[in-house]
């Protein structure tokens, strides 16, 4: 099937992160041959000796964070610790700014692409994501906190939300963007929000709360992370083995081979997703031929 309109792949990475943004971009392109768009990665400060990696890829685009993003995560950093170390998660905000296209797709650089996204892409929805762990716990969050509220101890005029989306996968109607939403997103990384928020998200608190009436949520096919597996198997009827993405959230990164060996105990499927991890891992370093120099990097 041919691609229609203009795409854009997006994602966010770190120096530590590296590895993860090139398996995730590298098992897209595998498994996704009709996609002949941009790829733009978003980043602080990039140097080129890591920059001349992603030039591997086609139409590729390194962007700067904003500065106002840079800024208003360092405030928000500085008061609340808990951010101090995952300060980057902001950055996702960022995508907001590329409102020239038709589909931009989001995916977070912990994610393994098994298949082909285009059956996502052509559902009609101005904002595509998966249910995060409390939708598959069937847990309620609280709209202004953000945290788990009983059913029995909901008050009078208390607003609750039973299906927030997890941030790592997120498909964007190009309608929806040219709304022109960076500076009210950006705006929303603010201490008085952070405030009264009692749980530690960071940009998909934001999401959540800015495009709550514009969402429709997918099955855990598109986001299938471990630790939810077997909930997402009892609500959405999905398994390991219908996995379009795997997503490794938290500390179990395949790139840190100490997380993989006191992951891999915890998680029947993890052993076979981190293989899976590394045969793209190791293909895209067998593909490495033209890398281009840091000078070619540096003169464009």
């Amino acid at each position: 099937m041919q691609q229609t309109g203009k795409y854009a792949l997006v994602t966010v990475t770190t120096e530590s992160f590296i590895p993860g943004s090139l398996v995730m971009v590298h098992s897209f392109l595998k498994h996704n041959p009709w996609f002949e768009g941009d790829i733009i990665v978003l980043a602080d400060n990039m140097e080129p000796r890591f920059q001349r990696f992603f030039h591997l890829f086609p139409n590729i685009h390194i962007e700067q964070i904003s500065q106002e993003v840079i800024e208003r995560t360092d405030k928000v950093s500085a008061r609340f610790t808990q951010f101090a170390r995952r300060r980057a998660q902001f950055y996702s905000l960022d995508l907001a700014r590329f409102t020239n296209y038709d589909k931009l797709i989001f995916l977070d650089s912990d994610i393994l692409v098994l298949d082909n996204l285009q059956d996502a892409l052509s559902e009609n929805a101005p904002l595509l994501a998966c249910g995060d762990g409390f939708y598959y716990n069937d847990k309620l969050r609280d709209a202004k906190t953000f945290e788990y509220v009983k059913k029995e101890d909901i008050k009078p005029g208390q607003e609750t939300w039973p299906d927030t989306f997890n941030a790592g996968f997120m498909v964007f109607d190009g309608q929806l963007l040219r709304g022109n939403h960076h500076d009210a997103l950006v705006k929303m990384i603010d201490h008085d929000l952070f405030g009264s928020v009692t749980t530690n998200h960071s940009d998909q608190l934001i999401f959540n709360k800015y495009f709550r009436n514009n969402f429709k949520l997918l099955s855990g096919a598109y986001n299938f992370r471990l630790g939810v597996s077997e909930m997402i198997k009892e609500k959405d009827g999905i398994t390991y083995e219908d996995a379009k993405l795997i997503h490794f959230v938290s500390k179990r990164k395949p790139w840190d081979n100490v997380q993989v060996l006191l992951t891999i105990p915890k998680f029947s499927v993890y052993g076979p997703a981190y293989h899976k991890w590394q045969e793209c891992w190791l293909d895209f370093l067998d593909g490495m031929d033209n890398l281009p120099t840091v000078e070619q990097i540096s003169h464009g």
